[in-house]
């Protein structure tokens, strides 16, 4: 009888795609990728920073949206007040999310951004109809998603600094029998 060998790796029973829930104490098991060291902790502070830059951010923009709006300086700031809190909790929220997907699946990517889009859409319409939470998940869902698929870097399309520091080939001109040549 030929003996099993357990490092082998062609089995069925080892292989993550074919056997989707591996014992969880073997080395293969699927694990938190480390490679976003995101705790708790560092969660909560990027929402407090979130928060903060939401607010201060959004502030001047309600103010002077209110004077537009031609509702006076008293008006204006109950306006700016309004922006400050709703972009407070979005960015929040948004930057929460992002930080517990990006430690659970350990990746950042759009679907994390869209995800945590919706999950502020649903913190800011929270009391409301089933309509209202589905359009306001969909709405901040898809400016998450459509903002970091437009802000990721992409890698450059043009040679690279070594190509284009060689020297030009010399242009060789074709002779032609009409030319004169021998």
């Amino acid at each position: 009888m030929a003996s099993l060998d357990s490092s082998n790796s062609s089995s069925p029973e080892n292989d993550p795609e074919t056997n989707p829930s591996p014992n969880p104490s073997s080395t293969r098991a699927i694990m938190p990728n480390p490679s976003y060291p995101c705790l708790a902790a560092e969660c909560l502070y990027n929402f407090v920073g979130g928060s903060v830059f939401g607010a201060l951010g959004a502030y001047p923009v309600g103010y002077v949206y209110g004077l537009i709006e031609g509702k006076g300086f008293n008006g204006s700031f109950m306006e700016a007040g309004s922006f400050a809190k709703e972009y407070a909790v979005w960015l929040g929220i948004d930057s929460l999310v992002v930080c517990f997907l990006r430690r659970l699946t350990g990746k950042d990517d759009v679907i994390t951004h869209g995800i945590a889009g919706c999950c502020a859409g649903l913190a800011l319409c929270f009391p409301g109809a089933p309509q209202e939470l589905m359009r306001s998940c969909l709405t901040y869902g898809a400016i998450n998603f459509a903002s970091k698929a437009l802000l990721e870097q992409k890698p450059a399309l043009a040679h690279s600094f070594s190509t284009r520091n060689k020297s030009p080939q010399p242009m060789a001109l074709p002779l032609t029998p009409s030319s004169g040549g021998v």
